[in-house]
C-alpha cells in the first residue's frame, strides 16, 4: 500500500481532516528514521500531488509539525526536518502536566528519579572543564543574596549535572524538561528560604554533591543528592 492511499484509507477510517492524516505521516517518518535531521522536505506542489491533495491542507500539515517542533521553514528556502527533539518532548511533558494537575511532589519525584542516575554518571565522566564550571557556580551560591540568584544558580548547577553525565539522552532530556524542573526548584527555593535559611546553608546542600563528584565518588555522589532531596522533600511538606 503506497502512503497515498494509506492516507486516504486513515482519512475515511478515522475521519480526521486530511492535513492531520498527512501531518501525521510525515511526523512517523521522521520517528522512523526514514527523515532524518537536516532532511528538506519536498516543495508544497509535490507533496500535494504524493499525498492526492490540495496545497492548503499541505501547508496545514507543515505548520502542524513546525508547532510539534519536528520541522522548521526557513524563509525563501523551503522546510526541513529540525533538530529539536527535546522542543517535542517538553511539549509532550507540558501537555502531560496540564491534562493530570500535575503537583509539585509528583514534579520532585520525576525530578530525584531522573537525577539520581545522573549524578552516578557525572561522578564517573566529568571532566576537568565541567568541574571547574561547578565550582564556579558553587562559589557564586555561596554569596548569592537573592532569592532569584539563587534560583537561577540552581538551575545551571543541576544542568551541569546532566551535562557530567556525557549522555545525549540525558543532556536533551533535561533541556526538554528544564521547565518543570525549574518551577519545582522555584517553589522550593522559596520556601527553603522563607524559613530563613542562608546561602550558606544553601551551599551546604550542593557542597557535598561537588565534593563527590570531584572525587570521581558515584556512592557518595547519589548518597549526597538523596539527601538534598529530602530536604526539597521536607520543604513541599511544609508550604502544603
Amino acid at each position: 500500500m503506497d502512503i497515498k492511499s494509506s492516507v486516504q484509507n486513515n482519512d475515511d477510517k478515522n475521519n480526521k481532516p486530511q492535513y492531520l492524516q498527512i501531518a501525521e505521516t510525515i511526523k512517523n517518518k521522521i520517528f522512523l528514521g526514514t527523515l532524518s535531521v537536516g532532511t528538506k522536505l519536498p516543495p508544497e506542489r509535490e507533496l500535494a500531488k504524493k499525498y492526492d491533495s490540495g496545497r492548503p491542507s499541505v501547508r496545514e500539515a507543515i505548520r502542524s509539525l513546525e508547532n510539534m517542533g519536528l520541522v522548521e521553514t526557513k524563509h525563501g528556502d523551503g522546510s526541513y526536518v529540525a533538530n529539536n527533539m527535546k522542543n517535542v518532548m517538553f511539549s509532550s511533558l507540558s501537555a502531560i502536566s496540564r491534562m493530570n494537575s500535575v503537583t509539585i511532589s509528583e514534579i520532585m519525584e520525576f525530578r530525584e528519579m531522573f537525577e539520581y542516575e545522573a549524578v552516578k554518571l557525572a561522578a564517573e565522566r566529568r571532566t576537568t572543564d565541567q568541574l571547574k564550571k561547578m565550582e564556579e557556580i558553587l562559589i557564586k551560591i555561596k554569596v548569592s543574596d537573592t532569592i532569584y540568584e539563587f534560583q537561577k544558580l540552581d538551575g545551571l548547577f543541576h544542568t551541569l549535572i546532566s551535562e557530567m553525565s556525557n549522555n545525549a539522552l540525558i543532556i536533551e532530556s533535561y533541556l526538554a524538561m528544564n521547565k518543570l524542573f525549574y518551577d519545582s526548584i522555584k517553589d522550593t527555593t522559596v520556601a527553603i528560604t522563607l524559613e530563613g535559611e542562608s546561602s550558606e546553608e544553601l551551599f551546604s546542600y550542593h557542597k557535598p554533591i561537588y565534593d563527590s563528584i570531584r572525587d570521581s565518588d558515584p556512592v557518595l555522589a547519589q548518597i549526597f543528592m538523596n539527601k538534598h532531596f529530602n530536604r526539597i522533600r521536607k520543604s513541599i511538606k511544609d508550604i502544603k
